[in-house]
C-alpha cells in the first residue's frame, strides 16, 4: 500500500491523484466532489480544456486544436503541486505523461469502474439532456460504443491503488470509500 497523506499533505509533498475510467463512468462527479474536501488541489481534465478551446477557437480543427489542448493540459499538470487529474488513461496524452507524473509526484491511481453497457446508457442519457462530448475530430470516426469498448480494453490492465464501482455505489458512497481508504493508512 502506498503511504500517502492525501487528506493533509505537508508543504513539501507533490501529490497526483489520477482518476481514470471510461466515458460516462462517473469520473467528473467523483472528482468534483472530492475536490471540495481537498483544499489546494488543482483539477486538470482534458475534456474541460477541449470545451474551452472549442468555444474560444471554433475556427481551429483537428490536430491543431488538440495539440493546443494537450499543451495546456501538460502545463497545468506540471505546474501543480497537488493534482487531481481526470483522464480516460487511454489517450496518447496519458501515455506520454504517465511516466512524467509518476516521477514528479507521489502518485495514487483511482479507477472508476463502470460496465460498458452502463457507460453507454449514461452517455445516451447525457446526450439527450444536451451534454456534448468534445472529442478531437480524429476520434469521431469511432461510434461511442466502439470508443467505450476501446477504452475498456486499454484500462482493464492498468495499475490502480483503489477501484470504485460507480454502478453499485452512489457518488457519496464512492467518496466515503475514498476517504476511508486514506483514513486507514
Amino acid at each position: 500500500m502506498l503511504s500517502l497523506d492525501v487528506l493533509s499533505p505537508n508543504s513539501n509533498d507533490k501529490i497526483a491523484l489520477v482518476i481514470f475510467g471510461n466515458v460516462a463512468s462517473g469520473k467528473s462527479t467523483f472528482c468534483k466532489t472530492i475536490l471540495t474536501m481537498l483544499p489546494g488541489y488543482n483539477y486538470v481534465c482534458i475534456d474541460d480544456i477541449r470545451k474551452k478551446w472549442y468555444h474560444k477557437h471554433p475556427e481551429m480543427e483537428g490536430f491543431a486544436r488538440e495539440k493546443k489542448c494537450e499543451d495546456e493540459c501538460i502545463d497545468q499538470i506540471l505546474a501543480s503541486r497537488l493534482l487531481v487529474w481526470e483522464t480516460s488513461a487511454a489517450s496518447l496524452l496519458y501515455k506520454r505523461m504517465k511516466l512524467r507524473v509518476k516521477v514528479s509526484f507521489k502518485t495514487f491511481y483511482v479507477y472508476i469502474n463502470c460496465p460498458r453497457h452502463e457507460c453507454l446508457h449514461r452517455f445516451d442519457r447525457r446526450k439527450k439532456a444536451g451534454h456534448k462530448l468534445y472529442l478531437p475530430n480524429f476520434r469521431n470516426k469511432f461510434s461511442i460504443s466502439e470508443l467505450i469498448n476501446h477504452f475498456h480494453w486499454i484500462q482493464i490492465d492498468l495499475k490502480r491503488d483503489l477501484e470504485l464501482d460507480s454502478e453499485t455505489l452512489t457518488p457519496d458512497e464512492m467518496v466515503e470509500a475514498f476517504l476511508n481508504y486514506f483514513k486507514e493508512m
